[in-house]
């Protein structure tokens, strides 16, 4: 008994030290459990704050993506209208053209205009609005590299922004790395005549062979594509019209805007027209101004002028003036005649002016034989009315005379009284053989002599003397030394005359591109009157391509309603007639095809006024008056009026609805495309820029 009871008490020990090694082996796991955990917790910190800089150094890469979506789609544009501008040439493949000019126009803005093969660091880090990111492309190690496709030079497919390295550190000192290559893919343009299946008239909303025009009416909309033939479009007496939505506004005629009238268009359309104006009666007595705002592409083939007191214009965009040849009516520029005039070109990217502004002594009274007397250049693209004296003879260079006010001879004035003028050309005031123009050496060098024109100012008649010049390069020379000694004088007569015309003249010299002949005249009231000397040869020969480029596309545009050109028109002096079918339209009738309860087609031999809420295509063969809200398409063979309130909307989607239900109304329209199926018609895919760019060769955290 004694032995088991000893046996029981060594056994109690034994226990004791198991119960010690287990809780010290419950405390070896449970440290080693806290010590995971908090290294769990600690990555997950750690991921988090990774995760965090990934998505701050992410950003800046996205702010680089945006400056180059900006890149891309400026160079798209100007790829586009390169090829455009060559489409008439048969010699150039328009394709390749586009993608060469596309692919050069990238490579020059990211780099340093002439290397096409690098980008400058400078312009990418430009981009980036995130503080603590940084690019680290290394250009002393050559890794600001671009790559363009060199598979097929003549088509290049790609180009390649190579090595954008980025690194973001945060207030924590993570630190985060990336590292990717930018692709961007030349877009599928097709430079050819438009799809068998299209309907171009089916992107217009106004179709009128003669004129669209607003008189005294406000709140006026028009959205989507308008033509007018030889009348124009015309805004009256204080009209507010706004277009917008469209790519093309055509017309044969003026786009004339009067008497306080506002005229805004917006959304970047191509506008074509023969002169862009402004006009107020004389015996308009207003402060309110009359008003042109433009954002878009203006392609005028004569002049745009300011000839409404207040006139205020401002265009964004482009403006190309091409009219080039050697007649006024026939020659671009641009023109300011009303007083108290403000013109903005400051937004415009690219102006072109093709010619130079000439004198019109034909008008007010005067008396002048322009095959006699020849034209009176100026040494102006862009002209002020009151710098027209500029082209005066200087009274010093006339001759002297006796007046009744004193004994001592002095130099005639210019212009000089009529009779003053008879006598000395007849020599029967006593002077002899005096000459009547004597220019002094510093005029004799620009100016080769003078011609006079007979202004008839009520019972008075006054000879005015205008220099004239061998060729367009002497009277820009000219005009620079008139400046020159103007800015020297200071109780400028220039200036002064300029003032009263000019409210503001302004033109962004420095990131736009600009082409003139002549030279452009500016004004601030801050700074005064400006010169900026024409870029091109003064007679306007280098720029003769682009012009008769332009012309031919105008020609084309205002007969078929869109380029390139497709077919012969049935008329060319009638896009209504090359549309419709007259002679399919009953005589005096009216006629409505109900093509379900949200679509009808009106065809009308006569005029026509619509109601508000219409929806689909009315044909008439004369007048359209629009009241209220119309969708679709209405084409008139006369005038089209706008009245208050009116808004129109061009309908692809309505007009092609109806044509597709091949009704009896078909038989009216010429070259119909019907599809039977009900779909839509000629939709073109629009180019998404930001689907053009890819990334490449991702690296995260890998220096």
């Amino acid at each position: 008994m004694r032995k088991d009871r000893h046996y029981f008490i060594n056994n109690e020990g034994s226990a004791m030290i198991i119960i010690i090694v287990c809780i010290a082996f419950l405390t070896i796991i449970s440290s080693l459990l806290l010590t995971i955990t908090w290294n769990h917790i600690q990555m997950k910190s750690i991921n988090q704050k990774s995760k965090a800089n990934f998505y701050e150094a992410e950003t800046a890469l996205t702010e680089i993506r945006a400056g180059i979506e900006e890149v891309t789609a400026d160079s798209l544009e100007i790829a586009y209208n390169v090829a455009m501008e060559n489409y008439l040439n048969e010699t150039i493949d328009k394709e390749n053209l586009f993608s060469q000019t596309f692919i050069n126009e990238i490579a020059k803005k990211l780099g340093d205009g002439i290397d096409l093969t690098t980008y400058e660091p400078a312009t990418i880090r430009g981009y980036i609005k995130e503080p603590n990111a940084m690019l680290t492309t290394n250009a002393d190690m050559g890794e600001n590299k671009i790559v363009i496709d060199g598979e097929n030079p003549s088509k290049p497919g790609y180009i390649i922004i190579k090595n954008i390295k980025l690194s973001y550190i945060n207030s924590e000192n993570y630190k985060t790395t990336l590292s990717t290559d930018i692709k961007i893919m030349v877009p599928d343009m097709a430079f050819h005549a438009y799809n068998s299946g299209t309907n171009v008239f089916a992107d217009y909303g106004l179709i009128a062979d003669h004129s669209i025009s607003l008189n005294t009416v406000n709140n006026v909309k028009v959205y989507g594509n308008v033509y007018a033939g030889n009348g124009g479009i015309i805004l009256e007496n204080a009209s507010f019209l706004t277009m917008g939505r469209g790519s093309n506004i055509i017309t044969r005629g003026n786009i004339d805007v009067k008497n306080r009238s506002n005229l805004q268009i917006l959304d970047n359309p191509n506008i074509w027209a023969k002169n862009i104006t402004t006009f107020q009666n004389i015996n308009a007595g207003t402060e309110m101004p009359t008003t042109i705002q433009i954002s878009g592409k203006c392609y005028v083939e004569n002049d745009l002028t300011l000839g409404a007191k207040k006139s205020d214009v401002t265009l964004s965009g482009e403006y190309y003036g091409y009219g080039n040849e050697h007649i006024p009516d026939k020659s671009s520029a641009v023109i300011i005649n009303g007083l108290k005039s403000t013109l903005n070109l400051s937004n415009l990217k690219r102006l072109l002016i093709a010619r130079r502004a000439y004198l019109n002594p034909s008008t007010g009274g005067n008396e002048y034989n322009e095959n006699l007397q020849g034209d009176i250049w100026t040494g102006e693209s862009l002209a002020i009315k009151g710098n027209q004296y500029a082209y005066l003879v200087p009274s010093e260079c006339l001759w002297q005379d006796i007046d009744s006010n004193s004994a001592e001879p002095k130099n005639v004035g210019n212009p000089v009284s009529y009779d003053k003028y008879l006598r000395r050309k007849n020599k029967t005031d006593g002077l002899g053989d005096a000459p009547m123009v004597s220019l002094a050496p510093e005029i004799a060098c620009y100016a080769n002599g003078y011609t006079t024109i007979f202004y008839n100012h009520g019972p008075r008649k006054e000879v005015f003397f205008f220099l004239t010049f061998a060729n367009e390069e002497k009277v820009n020379e000219f005009l620079k030394y008139y400046y020159r000694q103007q800015q020297l004088d200071e109780e400028s007569k220039m200036e002064t005359r300029i003032k009263s015309f000019a409210g503001s003249i302004s033109i962004n010299t420095e990131s736009s591109w600009i082409m003139s002949p002549g030279h452009l005249l500016t004004y601030q009231e801050e700074s005064g009157a400006g010169l900026v000397e024409g870029t091109v040869t003064p007679d306007g020969s280098t720029i003769q391509s682009i012009a008769d480029q332009l012309k031919e596309r105008y020609k084309i545009l205002s007969q078929e309603l869109s380029e390139p050109h497709l077919r012969a028109v049935y008329d060319p002096a009638s896009v209504f007639r090359s549309i419709i079918d007259i002679s399919k339209i009953l005589p005096f009738t009216d006629q409505v095809y109900t093509i379900d309860s949200n679509h009808k087609a009106y065809v009308v031999d006569g005029d026509f006024i619509t109601t508000s809420g219409m929806q689909g295509i009315v044909v008439a063969t004369g007048n359209v008056v629009v009241n209220g809200s119309f969708t679709g398409l209405i084409l008139a063979g006369g005038d089209v009026s706008l009245s208050a309130g009116s808004t129109v909307t061009a309908s692809k989607q309505v007009v092609n609805t109806i044509i597709n239900k091949n009704t009896e109304l078909n038989t009216i329209f010429r070259n119909l495309v019907v599809n039977e199926d009900g779909s839509n018609l000629g939709d073109n895919s629009r180019i998404i820029v930001s689907e053009l760019i890819g990334y490449e060769n991702w690296k995260l955290n890998e220096e």
